[in-house]
């Protein structure tokens, strides 16, 4: 499970061709979405939002419902995924809200349609759309979704009830990693069965994130996508990132680097040459990677004296230098750390392709990975197939 996804590099990507590469889709760039809604609803302001890197959104249009309907216009030149939100708005003592996802190209001309409020808690649930092919490839996906999306919202909220370093919360982010891959495979059947859809090559993008972990089966997923997704912007900065995930994988050489440690003198990957080294990409303000320390701690004293190291790469920033060394002492991570104090700008996690936290390499004495993204048991059960 990676709770910590991050989309930068791929969109980054996009972007970049966006600027180099014309595309059918900014032909026509003008796109709406018509809304009728409940009276009850009149004066709530309804706003149309994009979905961006690093879990965030940008406001795209915004509208106020008057006599029951609504008008959201869009110029983006690419398709995007994001949603149509109503404000919290109070009215004869109810308080009424409204969250509906979306997926808009260019030149859609959306209707929305909800005469009744099905949901008091989302008055846009259940709302019907038409005119908009995307959005319907995407409600196609998230109903095969909701049973496990379910139960995984219900974990997010127990975590956050848990202390990072408990054996409960252990204990749920392993649920929660099993339920990740059950939606792992919801999303390759739908993508299999479906290659034809744009929705299927955005899902795929943001499974891979900005690191394909299994290169081999990437090449083979992407293999099975229509031509014309293919040359799309989206498919072209999804391939790139398959061929530059080749360089930062199982049997290439770790990539050498050098970053100050706790008292600023410089440390280089190079130096542990001749040994065993998980490099470990973590953060103080990362639950996970805090959850996940007390398995690297025990990992740690186990084969220390076994021709194995670690070396921590944090992603905290200037700011979060004190954070760090506290995290550092408070959960007894006595090996060598490095950071940037860059956070998500750090040079050695872009070299890494890091995406998201925790996440980390085992490196061979001559300085080869041999395994990736080791949590729980797999760290356990690999470091007992090299060390018995």
């Amino acid at each position: 499970m990676n709770l910590v996804r991050k989309q930068t590099a791929l969109l980054a990507l996009i972007s970049a061709a966006l600027l180099s590469t014309p595309q059918a889709f900014s032909q026509t760039t003008k796109a709406t979405i018509s809304g009728t809604v409940p009276q009850k609803l009149n004066g709530t302001t309804v706003y149309l939002f994009k979905e961006n890197s690093r879990s965030g959104s940008s406001l795209m249009d915004s509208a106020v419902i008057k006599n029951g309907k609504f008008l959201l216009r869009d110029t983006s030149t690419l398709p995007f995924a994001g949603s149509i939100s109503a404000v919290i708005k109070k009215q004869e003592g109810n308080a009424f809200s409204g969250y509906r996802k979306i997926f808009m190209k260019p030149g859609d001309k959306m209707i929305l349609w909800q005469p009744q409020v099905k949901d008091s808690a989302n008055v846009l649930a259940g709302s019907e759309i038409k005119g908009a092919a995307y959005t319907k490839q995407l409600d196609e996906l998230l109903e095969l979704l909701a049973p496990s999306e379910a139960v995984l919202s219900q974990w997010k909220v127990k975590l956050r009830r848990m202390r990072a370093d408990s054996a409960q919360f252990s204990a749920g982010i392993k649920e929660m990693d099993h339920y990740f891959a059950i939606q792992d495979s919801i999303k390759l059947d739908y993508i299999r069965r479906h290659p034809n859809y744009y929705v299927s090559l955005h899902t795929f993008s943001h499974m891979i994130g900005g690191r394909a972990k299994d290169v081999d089966h990437a090449r083979m997923v992407y293999s099975t996508f229509t031509n014309d997704l293919k040359n799309s912007v989206l498919g072209k900065a999804v391939l790139q990132i398959i061929n530059e995930s080749a360089s930062i994988n199982i049997n290439q050489v770790a990539p050498d680097f050098a970053a100050p440690d706790k008292n600023g003198k410089l440390v280089k990957l190079s130096d542990f040459r001749g040994k065993y080294v998980l490099l470990d990409f973590w953060a103080s303000w990362c639950a996970p990677c805090r959850g996940e320390n007390p398995n690297v701690v025990k990992a740690y004293h186990q084969y220390k004296d076994k021709n194995f190291e670690i070396l921590s790469v944090s992603l905290d920033r200037e700011d979060g230098r004190q954070a760090w060394l506290d995290a550092i002492a408070n959960d007894g991570l006595e090996w060598a750390h490095v950071c940037e104090l860059k956070g998500w700008k750090s040079v050695i996690a872009k070299k890494y392709l890091i995406t998201g936290v925790p996440m980390n390499f085992l490196i061979d004495p001559n300085g080869k990975i041999v395994a990736m993204g080791l949590r729980g048991e797999s760290l356990q059960k690999t470091l007992a197939q090299i060390f018995p």
